[in-house]
């Protein structure tokens, strides 16, 4: 389970969120506990209360989820469904997709230091992705709560050049825009930089604020 429902993971269309029924926490300083409700643990896109200062002292000590009886599957990420036949469709052939998928796009991070995901795909108003679609029409946009739109930072990130390129010690790897690796930086500082760099082109580009996904410990730690 890890830090899954801190992060509130998620990928291909699907998030921890959507099946988590009760979080066990307990409090660091007083060793008080509580039992949470999704609701209590304002899921949202990659973030919950526990990433916030209200939330930051509770420990996860269990996790509740209903998980169906009945297979769903959902192959609202256009890639998983053009990797699944009609013939096919079934748990196992999604989860086979879907590793399928990660291990073309993602370079494996034993050879290659990263974090997966480096920003967050970046969520705006409904009038601003209309006005970014007709600007740039192969930009990918996806629904999002409240009737906002989830746009593709990878996307962004590789219309502006920046897949296979590098500096400050980091590189943008070339199986996907939104990974970076760590070929030389001894400090966290240099990565932060080259982040910087990425997000300040893609603002100057498209009007939007990208968000680094990972937790830093300290722009001067060794990395």
């Amino acid at each position: 389970m890890g830090a899954s429902p801190i992060q509130n993971i998620g990928a291909y269309g699907a998030e921890l969120s959507d099946v988590i029924e009760r979080i066990e926490v307990v409090h660091t300083g007083s060793l008080t506990t509580r039992s949470l409700s999704p609701s209590d643990c304002q899921f949202a896109y990659r973030d919950s209360i526990f990433k916030t200062e209200k939330g930051r002292d509770w420990l996860i000590t269990a996790v509740d989820m209903k998980l169906s009886k009945t297979p769903t599957l959902n192959l609202s990420y256009p890639a998983l469904e053009v990797a699944i036949s009609s013939s096919e469709k079934s748990p196992q052939a999604l989860l086979r997709a879907v590793i399928a998928i990660r291990k073309a796009k993602l370079p494996d991070p034993a050879a290659q230091p990263n974090v997966g995901s480096y920003f967050k795909n970046p969520i705006v108003t409904r009038e601003k992705a209309v006005r970014l679609g007709a600007r740039y029409a192969n930009l990918p946009q996806y629904s999002a709560r409240s009737g906002a739109v989830k746009l593709s930072a990878a996307w962004m990130i590789d219309h502006l050049g920046w897949r296979g390129k590098g500096g400050h010690g980091a590189l943008v790897a070339k199986e996907h825009a939104l990974v970076v690796i760590n070929k030389s930086a001894k400090y966290a500082s240099q990565i932060i930089e080259f982040e910087g760099e990425i997000a300040y082109s893609v603002e100057a580009e498209f009007g939007v604020a990208l968000e680094r996904e990972p937790q830093v410990l300290g722009s001067d730690t060794p990395v």
